[in-house]
């Protein structure tokens, strides 16, 4: 009977054995496989998340966040939609942002990013005199500035040109327009008039709701912006039709009166 017994109790342990046995070996292998998949997983959704999302910068900066090598790194950033949507897009703080993102991890991964990549063409501004005889909606005003021998003035150094429009002069009285091309000094203090000696655009005007600036005569102009439409009025009744035209030295704001000196 005891040898029964032993025999019975032997092959009970071997039965256990070769049990604990296949569950070790198919938990191993599980794990195994599930590590792979989950290394699969990772590469698909890095590779798949710039289809799956809208919003371009969160792509690129979640791919950041998760890439681990060289290799990864070129396949899923370096590519041909990243590198238009930079040149094109992107703007301003986002795109100075995702670029020393990109440069930083490149140096971490001795990855080199091609000088071409992500650049923006060059864009050829022109001065504020130039803009606006280009614009063609300014003809009086440039011959103005022509006669009056401002045009070296308005094209060099930072400034902005509040630019009445030809509609703008046609509303003068008759022989104005003419009378101040006759007397050179009262012309250059109205065109003077129309000049803020710094760059600024109609944000930065917007905030001196209220308040007034001075001119390059040495006038003050008052602000006053509606809240309803963000219309910016310039003293009293001068109202801005066209704003932040970008020039080289500048901006060009259009406005629908000229600011005749009190």
């Amino acid at each position: 009977i005891n040898t029964i017994h032993y025999k019975e109790f032997i092959m009970s342990t071997m039965f256990i054995v070769l049990l604990c046995a296949i569950v070790i070996s198919n938990s191993y292998s599980f794990q195994i496989s599930s590590t792979v998949s989950s290394l699969r997983l990772n590469n698909l959704k890095m590779s798949s998340v710039l289809e799956k999302e809208n919003n371009m910068p969160r792509k690129i900066k979640r791919i950041l966040r998760t890439v681990k090598d060289a290799s990864t790194f070129t396949s899923t950033l370096l590519t041909p939609q990243i590198d238009e949507y930079l040149k094109s897009k992107a703007s301003g703080g986002i795109y100075l942002n995702l670029m020393k993102q990109l440069k930083n991890t490149a140096r971490t991964f001795k990855v080199d990013i091609s000088p071409e990549f992500g650049a923006k063409p060059v864009v050829k501004r022109f001065t504020i005199v130039e803009t606006a005889a280009a614009a063609g909606s300014f003809k009086t005003l440039v011959a103005a500035v022509t006669a009056a021998g401002l045009v070296d003035t308005l094209s060099g150094g930072l400034m902005t040109v509040l630019a009445p429009s030809d509609d703008a002069f046609a509303k003068l009285p008759e022989g104005t327009v003419e009378g101040l091309l006759a007397d050179i000094p009262k012309l250059q203090q109205v065109l003077q008039n129309h000049v803020i000696s710094s760059s600024l655009n109609s944000k930065k005007i917007a905030l001196l709701n209220g308040q007034s600036f001075e001119t390059l005569l040495g006038s003050k102009i008052g602000v006053k912006v509606n809240k309803m439409d963000n219309v910016i009025t310039l003293d009293g009744s001068v109202k801005v039709t066209e704003a932040n035209i970008k020039c080289s030295n500048g901006y060009i704001h259009v406005i629908d009166t000229v600011l005749v000196p009190k």
